[in-house]
C-alpha cells in the first residue's frame, strides 16, 4: 500500500477484562519519528467503544493514503450493511481531509465550535461530516 516501508512489526494487545466506562485507550502529545523522518508529533485523542481513526503522518502526505483509506472505509461500510457513514471531527483546516471527504460525497451537517486542540497552541473547530450508503 505505502510506497515507503520503514519496518514491519506485528503488534498484539489482548486485553482480558470487561471494558467499563466509556473510553477504551487515550494519547496525550504522543509523537513518533524516526533519524531524519518525523511521522507525527503531539497527538492526543480519547479512542471511544466502536470508533475507527485514520491517522497518516507526514511523511506519508500526498501519496494517496487517505483516499485509499477513505475508499477501503466506504467499502467496508456497504459490505456490512451500514446505511451511512458519520465523521465526527475533521478538523477545519485539514484542508486534505476535507477535500477528499467531499470528492467521496461527504456532506458537513454541523461545526463544533473549537473542539480540536491544534498544534499544542490553539482550539480550532471540526466538521461533523455524513454520507448515505447504497
Amino acid at each position: 500500500m505505502a510506497s515507503k516501508k520503514l519496518e514491519e512489526r506485528q503488534v498484539e494487545l489482548e486485553i482480558n477484562m470487561p471494558r467499563i466506562g466509556g473510553k477504551i485507550i487515550e494519547f496525550h502529545n504522543v509523537s513518533k519519528s524516526y533519524p531524519g523522518l518525523n511521522l507525527f508529533e503531539s497527538f492526543s485523542y480519547k479512542f471511544r467503544p466502536g470508533e475507527k481513526v485514520g491517522i497518516i503522518g507526514k511523511a506519508y502526505r500526498s501519496q494517496g493514503l487517505g483516499k485509499l483509506m477513505m475508499k477501503f472505509a466506504i467499502e467496508k461500510s456497504i459490505e456490512l450493511g451500514f446505511k451511512a457513514l458519520q465523521l465526527n471531527l475533521v478538523v477545519v483546516n485539514n484542508h486534505a481531509s476535507i477535500k477528499i471527504c467531499k470528492d467521496y460525497g461527504f456532506k458537513v451537517i454541523g461545526t463544533l465550535p473549537k473542539a480540536f486542540y491544534y498544534k499544542q497552541r490553539e482550539y480550532v473547530d471540526a466538521f461533523v461530516m455524513y454520507k448515505e450508503l447504497s
